[in-house]
């Protein structure tokens, strides 16, 4: 649930030095403490406050490289929410593409992984909870779905991963859209390849995004419901003025609630099982024309030779 930096989440490298520093500030600590004081700390951290294990040297051996805080890109990356420093020069933000959205959902989820080792240390639960994925089509009522076609495999490839690279634009626009009322948007790590059969020649991709408005907000200001009608227009002319686009590549953004998503998005084991049954048919089908057409006549009725 907090794993993606292409989406605003946390990479490899940013989970390694958030472990390194709770070393550092622990460094006798058992494992086990040294997990449950890992979501201590950083569900309690106050961000933006930089996370790093040294002191940031803004310059080494006169190579004038562009290091993080530092010279002319020192406001631009004061405005990163939740700032995680490489140690070595030049150090870099390896978490710049953390929103506001993603940070609440990650501290959420450091303050619920907390509460469980505090339970497991007590005796009140078992560490297999610590380890349940995060169902987020079961925490929110709306969603965003954005979805990929692409005429081919090689054109759908490559823009699966343009589109996906880009995903964390339209939560920033969303965020940015004062109409919009937005709580939070978290953009769900699980993506869905519609299944696709050979008879068809599209290929098509979903990502979703969860929605979560401030409705007290939104009644406070007179209005009826949250509108993100102009972020998703930015976002989709950003996309499909991509300068690499070809023929038949096209992008659809249309707003979801829970219960009007694709079965295979909601019941994806189901709807497997169910393409592969139909596939058997057609399969059985098309092996019984066969068969069918290579059969040898019936022999005549001996009363008419």
């Amino acid at each position: 649930g907090v794993y993606k930096n292409v989406l605003g989440f946390l990479g490899g490298i940013s989970l390694e030095i958030m472990a390194a520093r709770v070393g550092q500030l622990c460094p006798k600590a058992l494992p086990s403490k040294l997990l449950y004081y890992f979501f201590m700390v950083y569900a309690a951290w106050k961000w933006p406050q930089p996370v790093g294990l040294t002191d940031i040297n803004p310059n080494s051996c006169d190579l004038n490289l562009p290091v993080w805080g530092c010279g002319p890109t020192e406001m631009n990356d004061r405005r990163h929410v939740m700032p995680i420093i490489t140690p070595s020069y030049p150090a870099q933000n390896a978490t710049a593409n953390v929103s506001k959205s993603t940070l609440k959902v990650m501290t959420e989820e450091f303050a619920r992984a907390r509460d469980i080792c505090k339970a497991v240390d007590e005796g009140k639960a078992e560490w297999k909870e610590l380890f349940e994925p995060l169902d987020v089509f079961s925490k929110y009522a709306n969603f965003l779905q954005v979805h990929a076609v692409a005429p081919n495999k090689a054109d759908y490839d490559m823009w699966k991963g343009y589109t996906e690279a880009n995903l964390r634009v339209v939560v920033s626009y969303v965020e940015k859209w004062q109409d919009a009322y937005l709580d939070r948007a978290h953009p769900c790590q699980r993506n869905f390849k519609k299944p696709h059969s050979g008879d068809e020649s599209a290929h098509e991709h979903f990502w979703y995004i969860g929605l979560k408005f401030d409705l007290e907000k939104m009644k406070a200001d007179g209005k009826r419901a949250p509108n993100v009608a102009g972020p998703v227009k930015d976002f989709k002319n950003r996309l499909m003025n991509w300068p690499k686009k070809k023929e038949g590549m096209v992008l659809y953004v249309t707003s979801k609630k829970q219960k009007d998503l694709p079965a295979f998005v909601t019941n994806p084991e189901e709807e497997e099982e169910a393409m592969v049954e139909e596939s058997m048919e057609q399969q059985l089908v098309t092996a019984n024309m066969k068969t069918a057409e290579h059969e040898p006549e019936n022999e005549a009725n001996p009363s008419q030779r």
